[in-house]
């Protein structure tokens, strides 16, 4: 029923809303390849284990690990359920019948040999296709012209009827918004054919001999050679050049909504650029490197309890304290504004979380130690 991989295709359908828009992010993301797996990525690692396993029929326990470190926890297990239900609701009664669930797909109807994948369910019914996604991060994702949905709807392209009906679905538990935390797009093959041809012209230009930057928010944004990206440095430039190009103060309604629309578009691709680069100077000034202006500052840990949040109240009702802030417990400094003894806090909770993050620096530190040596 399942079939995993590591692989990453040069043109991977979980970065298709990128390469369909800027033929040199899959050149990019094969020069500077993530080094570092940051804590989100783990996360939403572990909890696509726990949504395999859930639907193998052995969901984890809230405190088991999942096999990259991470522990389950309650979000996890729901996430897991939310997904299987939002199957079972598409599937009908015989889900089983039609699922596949992280199988993975060669997808030459794009690219004869570097569009691949795994989707995370695909459902083929009678006269319905169903590509659902289970998305674990915060950030809210559209299943309206969701471009790795599409490139996933195109491996099954061969055996669609003129009938058939497609479905991308995403289901992401931890995004909240007005459409809900399931969220569905329906079109017909007619479409599907179309968005296929986009696709299959953006892979012949990514692969090409020379493809091109094209700077654009979406693609630009998680880019991780947007440090080093000479059409974005280009377009940053001119975006800061037109900065200073005199505007009109009296302008119409159309020409502020223009004006704040390109605003904001340059204002992404900035963003892009920045992050690029705070990113390559973290990690220089991490291995000891000495760069001008910027510096690494440690934030103050947090204090945490070491125990759970029913322990904590149950200990705050021995002591005559409520401790609790439905439906978890307080932190530990509230609970010691309440009357918990400070002098026994270290005995229940630990500093924990202490991080460096990139900051200015104007010089003042190292004036500071001069001056108290001299």
């Amino acid at each position: 029923m399942f079939e995993t991989s590591e692989f990453h295709a040069f043109l991977p359908p979980s970065g298709a809303g990128a390469w369909v828009r800027c033929p040199l992010w899959p050149t990019m993301n094969r020069l500077y390849p993530e080094t570092e797996v940051k804590a989100p990525s783990l996360e939403g690692t572990a909890a696509h284990w726990v949504m395999r396993m859930n639907f193998a029929g052995m969901m984890p326990a809230v405190g088991d690990v999942a096999p990259n470190g991470v522990r389950v926890d309650e979000e996890m297990q729901e996430g897991a359920e939310l997904l299987r239900k939002a199957t079972i609701e598409r599937g009908g009664k015989d889900w089983q019948q039609y699922a596949r669930v992280e199988q993975r797909v060669q997808i030459p109807q794009v690219h004869a040999t570097e569009n691949s994948g795994t989707p995370d369910i695909s459902l083929l019914l009678p006269l319905h296709l169903h590509v659902i996604d289970y998305k674990y991060g915060h950030g809210f994702v559209d299943a309206e012209e969701n471009w790795q949905g599409l490139n996933y709807s195109a491996s099954w392209r061969p055996i669609l009827s003129d009938a058939h009906k497609v479905t991308i679905t995403i289901v992401q538990p931890r995004a909240y918004h007005p459409l809900g935390s399931v969220r569905s797009w329906t079109f017909d093959r007619e479409l599907l054919d179309k968005r296929i041809f986009q696709l299959q012209m953006a892979a012949d230009e990514a692969t090409g001999d020379a493809p091109q930057a094209k700077p654009n928010p979406d693609s630009c944004e998680h880019c991780p050679g947007r440090h080093a990206c000479s059409g974005l440095v280009a377009a940053a430039g001119h975006v800061m050049q037109r900065a200073y190009t005199p505007i009109p103060v009296n302008m119409t309604g159309e020409q502020m909504g223009l004006y704040l629309r390109n605003l904001s578009a340059a204002k992404s691709l900035l963003d892009a650029h920045v992050s690029g680069l705070e990113e390559q100077i973290e990690a220089r000034l991490r291995m000891g490197d000495r760069v001008p202006y910027w510096k690494l500052q440690k934030s103050q840990p947090r204090l945490s309890w070491d125990l759970s949040d029913r322990e904590i109240i149950e200990m705050g009702r021995h002591l005559q304290l409520n401790l609790e802030k439905t439906p978890v417990a307080v932190t530990p400094l509230q609970a010691i504004k309440a009357g918990f003894p400070e002098e026994a806090i270290n005995d229940f909770a630990q500093r924990k979380g202490a991080s460096t993050s990139l900051k200015p620096d104007d010089g003042r530190d190292i004036l500071r130690i001069f001056n108290q040596q001299s």
